[in-house]
C-alpha cells in the first residue's frame, strides 16, 4: 500500500520524527509541502483528542490528501491534576520560554518526592480524509522529570524528562531509541496498524 498524507505541522522537528517512524510506504507532507499556508487554527478543544480533531479537520478543508494531526502535551504531578497537560505549549511561553521553563521544573523536581515527581506525555493523532472516515489514536510515554537539564538531541521539554526504565532524559538518548519508546511513537503505531488493516 503507497500512501501520501498530509502532516499538519511545519514544525521540522515533528516532521523528521514523524517520517522517521512511519513506513516507507507513507510519504508524508508538510503544510508547506502540500500547498498549505493556513497553520493559523485555534485548538479550542477540552482535551488532546478534541485539540488534533480540530486541527485535521480544518486542515482537511484543504486538500485531497488524507491528513493526520496531533496534539500532545505533558502531565507533571507535582503541577496538579493534568497540568500543563494541553496547555503545554502555552505554560513555556507564561514562563518566559522554553529555557526557562525546563529550569524552573528541575529545581521544582529537586523539592519534590518521587511520588509526585511523575510525569507522562501524551499525544493523539487524529486522521482525516481517509476513506471518508475519521479515527484517533493515543500513545503515551510514562517518566519522571529529572533534577537537572541534559541534553541536546531533542527539543521542548525533552532535556528534562526521563522515560521510565531509563536513567537519563530524552535528549540524551538516540533519535533511533526516542523514536521507540515516544507517545508519538506509540499513537502511531496504532495509525500504521489500522491503515494497514483498512
Amino acid at each position: 500500500m503507497e500512501l501520501t498524507i498530509v502532516l499538519a505541522t511545519n514544525n521540522e522537528h515533528k516532521l523528521m520524527e514523524v517520517r522517521q517512524i512511519l513506513p516507507p510506504n507513507i510519504k508524508v507532507l508538510s503544510l508547506k509541502e502540500a500547498g498549505i499556508f493556513n497553520d493559523d487554527i485555534k485548538e479550542d478543544g477540552k482535551t488532546y483528542k478534541e485539540n488534533s480533531l480540530i486541527k485535521g479537520k480544518e486542515i482537511a478543508k484543504l486538500t485531497q490528501y488524507p491528513v493526520i494531526a496531533d496534539d500532545s502535551g505533558l502531565e507533571i504531578a507535582f503541577l496538579g491534576h493534568k497540568k500543563p497537560g494541553i496547555y503545554t505549549k502555552r505554560y513555556s511561553e507564561d514562563m518566559g520560554g522554553q529555557t526557562k521553563t525546563n529550569e524552573f521544573l528541575v529545581q521544582k523536581a529537586c523539592r519534590t518526592s518521587i511520588f509526585f515527581n511523575r510525569a507522562k506525555f501524551t499525544c493523539v493523532i487524529s486522521l482525516v480524509n481517509y476513506k471518508g472516515k475519521t479515527k484517533t489514536f493515543k500513545g503515551i510515554m510514562k517518566g519522571k522529570i529529572s533534577k537537572n537539564v541534559t541534553g541536546t538531541n531533542g527539543f521542548g521539554y525533552d532535556p528534562i524528562f526521563i522515560p521510565e526504565g531509563y536513567k537519563v532524559t530524552v535528549a540524551i538518548l538516540p533519535q533511533e531509541t526516542k523514536n521507540m519508546i515516544s507517545h508519538r511513537y506509540h499513537a502511531l503505531q496504532k495509525l500504521v496498524k489500522y491503515l494497514s488493516k483498512n
